[in-house]
């Protein structure tokens, strides 16, 4: 017995180093930039927490990781103070506006090390539930997750938020067992956790309802007046104060209830006038419609893959039929998680948005695999030393190939440096500092010259409106005249309104509604203006990608952003290719990007071939 604990224990410790392996390799992609937007609004926000006010006001995502964020941001600058690194905070600043590199790899590998734990839980969870060999697949399935490894790299909330759910419901699997009043408290306060880091844990008050009434349904006889019990009720109102503690100001600030709070029923709610109201065929179109999401999510490349996601969703049908304590309720989650998300957020949704469910699609996947073991080998041939241990280990390995190829193949693709980035480091190198450059957002990331910040700094200074984008504008504007490094250009950034995909953007426009305002940073402009306009300003270059420009190019977008379609159908016929830097030739990650030159004086130059 002692032997086989203890090839158990050496079998989780190699999974987990895997997974930590798997999921640290790929961490540097991109640096010393972020090519995700979300990695930045986690960042900008935690290290507002600084000014003083822990106000994140943004409520897209809750506060619970940004403030983890600060906490080890505010444990490096003292460990850098120790050693000599820092003096000021002023240079902790410096270092944030000119390298973004330590942040982005502090938040990463917080990301790596909750998701590499993520696995762990996942074993300790399926031991509890299934015994050893279940949960040893269970956690070699996570572990190679195509999904769940990319998530893990990155700065953002979705495996935090997964690991704390997977933690809260260890507790609602032990309410379904014993019933003890700590259980309920536990699930419900670490499912507010999770929704102080993502909204998406809201779902599990239903298995934890689910969890009581299995619970009771094992008493004999049925205790009904148990049916309402306090203990019930322990787990709503630790939820909140796990959810209040985690991101207080999702409570303590109206803006959150006005605005954010109420979209989310805005996709299954009828609008104030129509006449189409709730009819059968809509309400049962609305609960289809999850699952074929659901579905397609989990078997494409980024998801699952074909494999692992055909097999995991047999893997959930299996229970369905089989039964046994503890099945349902891995289903009835995984239900509540794809129904609950589709009624309140629709049909959008990413891979990356499911990783609260993977890890019971590995569980569910790995009793299959495990039951199946039991009914293809024969006692004669355990006796004989063949062991269902290794045919199921056997089996595993053979599940997890495509998804360990793809995510081997992802963190070798990451590993060399990115278009944007070569792009970036030969402009330094060949274009004058202070040059006016257009830039397309989220292409090349540039510093800004102190010229360009002195004209948003004013903007910021005028700004009266607090939000999202605008609070902390100004204090970011002035550390950034302070701190700013060579070389920097005057740069105007195009931004792409992109919540307002379908409208037509016409032109050059300010945000004036709150919602346009809680979407995108209204000292910006955004849309575009003709390019003769530009020119006129004493722009020279233009830096994109050719993903935006093909889009412009298709038929439909004409129509719906007829200042885009005209503006790069301009930049064709004014402008000379300079330099693209194309992921074929270089062998690295990231977009074709384009930079373009243009004459100012206005004559047409014809572009160069490549």
């Amino acid at each position: 017995m002692r032997r086989s604990w203890n090839r158990e224990l050496l079998l989780i410790l190699l999974i987990v180093v895997l997974a930590f392996g798997l999921r640290a390799w790929g961490v540097g992609q991109g640096l010393p930039a972020s090519y995700y937007p979300d990695e930045r609004h986690f960042i900008n926000r935690a290290m507002s927490f600084g000014t003083g006010d822990l106000n994140p006001h943004w409520f897209h995502k809750p506060a619970l990781y940004m403030y983890l964020l600060f906490l080890e941001y505010g444990l490096f600058f003292l460990i850098g103070r120790a050693v000599g690194m820092f003096t000021h905070l002023q240079d902790l600043a410096r270092l944030y506006i000119n390298d973004l590199t330590p942040f982005l790899l502090i938040g990463r590998f917080t990301t790596v090390l909750l998701g590499t734990a993520t696995v762990w839980l996942l074993y300790r969870l399926g031991r509890r539930m299934y015994g050893g060999r279940v949960a040893l697949t269970a956690a070699l399935f996570l572990c190679f997750t195509f999904a769940h490894v990319k998530s893990s790299q990155q700065v953002k909330a979705d495996v935090p938020m997964a690991f704390l759910s997977l933690v809260s419901f260890y507790f609602i699997y032990q309410i379904r067992s014993h019933g003890r009043w700590p259980d309920y408290l536990w699930a419900g306060f670490f499912a507010g956790l999770g929704m102080a880091t993502k909204y998406t844990p809201i779902v599990l008050l239903l298995p934890i309802v689910f969890a009581h009434l299995g619970f009771l349904l094992s008493c004999r006889p049925f205790p009904w007046r148990h049916v309402l019990h306090g203990k019930l009720f322990l787990a709503p109102i630790f939820f909140c104060c796990g959810f209040f503690l985690g991101s207080p100001y999702n409570l303590l600030d109206p803006y959150w209830i006005q605005t954010n709070l109420t979209t989310w029923f805005q996709p299954s709610l009828p609008t104030a006038g129509s006449s189409a109201g709730f009819s059968l065929a809509g309400l049962l179109d609305r609960l289809v419609q999850p699952f074929v999401h659901f579905t397609g999510v989990v078997l494409r490349g980024d998801g699952l893959g074909s494999v692992m996601g055909i097999l995991s969703l047999a893997g959930l049908l299996y229970l369905v039929v089989r039964r046994r304590r503890g099945d349902w309720l891995i289903v009835l989650t995984v239900l509540s998680v794809i129904v609950v998300s589709g009624l309140l957020f629709g049909s959008y949704a990413e891979a990356r948005h499911f990783n609260i469910v993977y890890p019971l699609l590995a569980l569910g996947l790995a009793v299959m695999v495990v039951d199946l073991a039991g009914r293809l080998i024969p006692d004669r041939l355990v006796q004989s030393g063949f062991g269902r241990e290794l045919f199921i280990a056997l089996l595993a390995i053979v599940i997890t190939i495509p998804s360990a190829e793809a995510v081997v193949d992802y963190n070798l693709k990451m590993a060399p440096t990115d278009t944007r980035t070569h792009a970036k480091r030969w402009i330094e190198n060949n274009i004058p500092p202070g040059s006016r450059i257009l830039v397309d957002d989220y292409c090349v990331p540039l510093k800004i010259s102190p010229g360009r910040i002195t004209e948003l700094l004013a903007e910021a200074d005028k700004e009266s409106r607090s939000g999202p984008f605008t609070t902390h504008a100004s204090i970011y504007y002035r550390f950034y005249l302070e701190t700013v490094e060579e070389p920097n250009y005057h740069l105007y950034e195009i931004s792409h309104p992109w919540w307002m995909e379908g409208e037509q953007v016409a032109g050059a426009l300010t945000l004036d509604s709150e919602y346009d305002c809680d979407m995108g940073n209204p000292l910006k402009t955004w849309g575009v203006s003709s390019l003769e306009s530009y020119l006129a300003q004493g722009y020279r270059y233009l830096v994109t990608t050719e993903a935006i420009m093909d889009r412009y190019r298709s038929p439909a977008e004409p129509a719906n952003s007829p200042a885009f379609a005209g503006f790069y159908r301009q930049v064709e016929r004014r402008g000379r290719l300079l330099r693209s830097f194309d992921p074929r030739i270089l062998r690295g990650p990231g977009p074709r990007v384009l930079l373009y030159e243009f004459s100012l004086s206005g004559e047409s130059i014809c572009p160069e071939s490549e």
